[in-house]
């Protein structure tokens, strides 16, 4: 550890205006070593957050080296500085961080404060061993010409830095001010105030140096007494023809502008390169505007107009100016120079009369050579609320329209310093080049945006939107689509609650990919859902399904698993029509493919489904999925399956662990379907949240029906509800009396609501009507339904059944 007590020098060196940046952090403490302010730079540096130091005493944040004197507790000291420029402590050693970080070797810079400027001191911190390691950034009066390495300095370049220690210089008079709105700006987070005053102090003491001890091995070239003329892209001077005295000089004149047009079709091919190589729009901006900045201009802004920006599709009119979205600004300027006035991500109105909505409005370039005082002042009074004034004069400025498909969707903004030479007729033609090109990718951007917006709700309104909450089911999916442009595909899974607590478990699979697949998918999802709640058989859903197809035409084939969960048999009834077979994993992690009766893809036609009764206990799990999941390249889908049968078998565990596990495992980055999974596990309901009785078809049975009904809730907790599912069970059960033969059924279910159904030899459904004043029947399912949470009906093999349900 070093730790010297540098004065001011006496004498101030008028060197370059060279000087060097790295990443400083900033520590205010006060006069007891507790943390006033602690950057983001020191939160990088030390790996302590803000919130975690403020407050706390800096000796208990970090640690100095054993062999090296903490250099705080003599800054800290309440003695007052002598007469003349305050001191200064400059030390670099090895600090420990809290929470056994690593040892980092740090660079400071120690300004003790007088009990005036509020006491304790102003520190600044930067890394030594990475400065040492990467060297610094350079910056020429205010311009980065290199921002401090990321990587350690390559050894072919032969250049070592040996020892790198903290001093203190005064500011020379060329970099002084720019050198000091740097580290006015890292001040001025504390407070504009209390950033002036701490500036003071810095500018009084001496601004924070670095003393460098490096090597370099430099190869030399022969020189032969006359050096190349170069030709940059911008010009430094022309000749006018009056001015070219000789041939000679004629000659040198063609060859530099044919130089320099070379450079220019260079510079179109490699910019265009770069412009473009994605379909996001924020993207292709910023590409743009990094493309453009030190090389062709100063700054360049690209602002769309927000309608665009934010993938519409409207065509705006001019009446009170364009309202536009800034999205990318590259400037060369200090950082935070150009921040406030123009901000990425703003939306701001472009008045009629600009510049800027000028050249919207026209399609055309607008292109000021050299902006004067009162040019700028007349432009910043259009956009009053920013000081664009100080930034336009004596600048050159060029506005090209970014247009496409004959629509003027924004501008691109570009501007040089009044050093460099102004935009030419040649510029304005590359502007005009690059603008056409990038507008083009921006529109394209654009539309995808919008198609992939159109795809996601086309996606949530086919596909379910998060697993279904049931009784005695548990249910988890994955859907992956093959194509990342068009985000839904064939693939189809659902969730059904059907009467009688029963699931329809449902997964399908259209032949092709993409909106074609997709939109025949949400017909027959569509139907599944229609036909589910009539309560079919799985044989007569895909039969019916099958005959849709047809009629739908030649080319709408799927396949696709019909699966009934019923929790209270604790049993699937599962129909296949050409899909692949699901897998059960039985309570003991065995696992098995399911042999069921496998019809021909719906859409084909005269061919029979069958239906396979499987038992499913509490603990078992079922998974269904398309073959997307299961075909691997060159390979038999047998093999898929028995993958996907053994990843499955085994202990159980958590069904989105399970999902996620069966994705990683077989779904291969260079798949060419889409892929769709859904884990089921059975939990039913228990015996005692079922009852059930068989009543023969006399009046006096319905007296009976209501004290079966009085007791089962007696023993649920339930008495509050008896009154109200009395009376409806005596409407359900004397309808059944009255208008059908043979035995009748109820039964009573309790999960989160409480189902009640009766079910008859009737083929006859009632109907909800309202009965008239002078009617004396009819109003028993109207008192169903208005007393009742929910209720229906669906036929059987036998009759029908009759059903509502209460909320608990």
């Amino acid at each position: 550890m070093i730790d010297v007590d540098r004065p001011l020098p006496e004498t101030v060196p008028r060197g370059p205006r060279l000087y060097g940046l790295a990443r400083m952090s900033v520590l205010v403490l006060d006069d007891a070593g507790r943390v006033r302010h602690w950057n983001a730079a020191a939160e990088d540096l030390f790996g302590i957050r803000a919130e975690h130091a403020l407050g706390m005493e800096l000796r208990l944040l970090i640690t100095f080296s054993p062999d090296g004197e903490d250099p705080f507790v003599s800054a800290l000291r309440p003695a007052e500085p002598a007469a003349g420029a305050p001191m200064v402590h400059c030390a670099a050693g090895a600090v420990r961080p809290c929470g056994g970080r690593p040892v980092r070797d740090v660079a400071w810079w120690i300004y003790p404060l007088t009990a005036e400027a509020g006491g304790g001191a102003l520190a600044f911190a930067t890394d030594a061993e990475r400065l040492r390691a990467s060297g610094p950034g350079l910056s020429l009066s205010g311009e980065t010409l290199l921002a401090p390495p990321d990587h350690p300095i390559a050894d072919d370049l032969g250049v070592r830095l040996f020892h790198v220690d903290p001093v203190v210089v005064p500011a020379p008079p060329e970099a002084g001010k720019s050198l000091g709105d740097q580290i006015l700006d890292v001040l001025r987070t504390m407070g504009a105030e209390t950033g002036e005053r701490l500036m003071e102090h810095v500018r009084r003491a001496g601004y924070p140096a670095m003393s460098l001890s490096l090597t370099a091995e430099l190869p030399f070239a022969p020189y032969w007494g006359t050096a190349a003329r170069h030709r940059p892209l911008v010009p430094q001077a022309r000749l006018e023809p009056a001015e070219r005295v000789s041939a000679a000089d004629a000659a040198e004149d063609e060859l530099i502008e044919a130089r320099a047009a070379q450079e220019r079709l260079a510079f179109l091919n490699e910019t265009g390169a770069r412009v473009g190589t994605s379909l996001n729009l924020e993207q292709t901006a910023r590409e743009l505007a990094e493309a453009l900045v030190p090389r062709f201009a100063d700054f360049a802004g690209i602002h769309l107009l927000d309608e665009y920006s934010s993938g519409e599709d409207i065509r705006p009119r001019p009446g009170d100016g364009y309202l536009v979205r800034r999205l990318a600004v590259a400037h060369d300027d200090r950082p935070g120079r150009w921040d406030t006035v123009v901000p990425v991500g703003e939306v701001f109105r472009l008045p009629e009369g600009s510049p800027w909505a000028s050249a919207m409005t026209s399609g055309r370039a607008v292109h000021i050579p050299r902006v004067t005082s009162a040019m700028a002042e007349a432009i910043g009074l259009t956009m009053p609320g920013r000081d664009l004034k100080t930034l336009l004069a004596g600048q050159s400025l060029l506005i090209v329209p970014l247009v496409a498909r004959g629509v003027a969707l924004g501008n691109l903004v570009l501007q040089r310093k009044p050093e460099r030479l102004c935009f030419d007729g040649m510029d304005v033609d590359a502007a005009e080049a690059l603008a056409q090109r990038a507008a083009l990718s921006m529109d394209n951007a654009r539309l995808f945006r919008q198609e992939s917006r159109a795809s996601d709700t086309l996606q949530r309104g086919m596909l379910p939107d998060g697993p279904p909450d049931l009784p005695g089911l548990e249910v988890r999916y994955r859907y992956l689509p093959a194509s990342r442009a068009v985000k839904v595909g064939g693939d189809w899974f659902d969730t059904i609650p059907l009467p009688g607590g029963r699931v329809a478990l449902v997964m399908g699979d259209v032949m092709g990919h993409g909106l074609q697949s997709a939109s025949v998918m949400g017909q027959l999802r569509t139907a599944v859902r229609t036909l589910a709640p009539l309560d079919l058989p799985p044989e007569e859903v895909l039969r019916q399904l099958d005959e849709l197809a047809q009629r739908l035409g030649d080319d709408r084939i799927a396949t696709c698993v019909y699966c009934v969960y019923d929790p209270v048999t604790h049993a699937c009834d599962i129909g296949n029509a050409g899909h692949i077979p699901p897998v059960l994993i039985h309570p003991d992690g065995r696992s098995e493919l399911l042999e069921i009766p496998s019809g021909a893809p719906i859409g084909v036609g005269g061919v029979p489904f069958g239906t396979l009764r499987v038992p499913a206990p509490p603990g078992s799990r079922l998974v269904l999925c398309t073959d997307g999941l299961v075909e691997l390249r060159d390979q038999d889908i047998d093999v898929g399956l028995n993958a996907l049968r053994v990843e499955l078998a085994g202990r159980d565990r958590p069904l989105d662990e399970v999902s996620d596990a069966v994705i990683h495992a077989l779904c291969t980055a260079d798949r060419l379907d889409d892929v769709a999974l859904l884990v089921a596990r059975f939990s039913g309901l228990p015996g005692e949240d079922v009852v059930s009785w068989r009543l023969s078809a006399e009046p006096a049975e319905v007296r009976r029906a209501r004290a079966l009904t009085r007791a089962a809730l007696r023993g649920w907790d339930l008495e509050e509800l008896a009154e109200t599912v009395e009376l409806l069970v005596s409407e359900l059960l004397t309808n059944a009396v009255r208008y059908a033969a043979g035995p009748v059924g109820l039964r009573l279910i309790r999960t989160d609501v409480l189902l009640c159904e009766v079910d008859d030899t009737g083929h006859h459904l009632p109907n909800l009507c309202r009965p008239r004043d002078d009617e004396e029947s009819g109003r028993g399912v109207f008192l169903v339904s208005s007393l009742a949470r929910r209720w229906g009906t669906h036929r059987t093999g036998t009759g029908k059944v009759v059903w509502f349900d209460l909320a608990l």
